[in-house]
């Protein structure tokens, strides 16, 4: 992975985390300013590595399973690309979505009037394997069941009834690797 310090992320985005636990909104409130994320504004940008340093120590205080739940509320608030109507082609606009909630030296990651996407924080490449099923690679900085919670609420705006499922069969995040493959099916 490449160095992330000139990379932000959305308030939008960071917003998820209290839209997701807000039982908890009081303790992941300290967790954030621990990690010098303070004022959340929606409008504002943050440093990922911080934000990173968030999801450390909320899957250290919280699990796995809490990452998930972030992962599901992230596209509540996410900005989206117009225009999704169908599974396939939602799955294959999550890259886009995600570079539209990151910017790189102070510049959006992804463009909607000309289409350019700026690289920097890996990306989640889709692939349709037949009509009910496909398969993410994502290989980007973010924890495994954060992705899987992000790309099944996408998906279960289509289908209501998708899996989403690790690979285990190959080198993922949880074990050092660089990638990630979910194996998705309705």
């Amino acid at each position: 992975m490449e160095n992330f310090n000139k990379i932000e992320v959305n308030g939008q985005t960071i917003n998820s985390f209290l839209d997701a636990l807000k039982e908890d909104q009081d303790e992941i409130i300290m967790i954030l300013k621990n990690c010098k994320i303070k004022d959340i504004n929606l409008d504002s940008w943050y440093s990922i590595t911080d934000w990173l340093k968030a999801f450390k120590k909320i899957t250290d205080d919280f699990g796995q399973k809490t990452l998930f739940i972030i992962g599901k509320s992230i596209l509540d608030n996410a900005l989206l690309p117009p225009n999704i109507n169908e599974i396939h082609s939602a799955l294959a606009l999550i890259d886009v979505t995600y570079h539209m909630n990151h910017r790189i030296n102070g510049e959006v990651m992804f463009n909607p009037s000309n289409g350019e996407m700026l690289e920097g924080i890996g990306n989640y490449k889709y692939k349709k394997t037949s009509e009910n099923t496909g398969i993410m690679i994502a290989d980007n900085p973010y924890p495994c069941e954060f992705d899987r919670g992000i790309i099944i609420s996408m998906a279960r705006r289509f289908k209501p009834l998708v899996q989403v499922v690790l690979d285990t069969t190959k080198q993922n995040r949880n074990d050092g690797g660089e990638s990630s493959t979910y194996l998705i099916s309705w």
